[in-house]
């Protein structure tokens, strides 16, 4: 892989550790100064150079993509009747208001219990909201939304906290 970048003109470090697991992902650890960003232009051709190095016929790897550097948080007892009722009107939401509530940028949300009839025989429901690891902190014990005072705590394996 170092080869292929060298190769590409890359002038990154070309020091990282490389290692497949039993169901044959390959996972790429870079130096920690230097952000895996930087490297994205080149998953294409770093994918490209796998597929040519190892009979994978019918299966070929996928691009390499960033891993996920999130935490998913879950907010218990928000109220269903504030909640729009598809999944895809979620996300705006609640942008929306725990932006408002504390000044927090959320990468993605959903509901914890994704079957609609099964949500719709509560009054309230959890939705998981993923946030960068910086702002996890932001939430505290609490957080207000849709004036009411929910519970919520971060999902394992993430910090523990009670958010709202």
């Amino acid at each position: 892989m170092a080869g292929v970048l060298n190769q590409a003109g890359c002038t990154l470090p070309l020091s990282f550790t490389a290692s497949v697991n039993c169901n044959g992902a390959v996972t790429l650890t870079l130096n920690p100064r230097t952000p895996s960003t930087a490297y994205a232009v080149f998953f294409e051709l770093l994918t490209k150079k796998l597929n040519q190095s190892f009979l994978v016929n019918e299966n070929p790897y996928q691009v390499f993509r960033l891993a996920p550097a999130d935490k998913e948080l879950l907010i218990h007892s928000v109220p269903l009747f504030a909640l729009p009722l598809s999944h895809q009107e979620l996300y705006p939401c609640h942008l929306e208001s725990i932006d408002n509530a504390i000044d927090t940028l959320i990468y993605s949300t959903r509901f914890f219990r994704p079957d609609p009839d099964v949500r719709a025989a509560k009054f309230t429901t959890t939705v998981v909201v993923s946030v960068s690891p910086e702002d996890v902190g932001k939430f505290g014990e609490s957080i207000r939304l849709f004036s009411r005072s929910p519970q919520s705590r971060s999902r394992p394996p993430c910090l523990k906290t009670d958010t709202v």
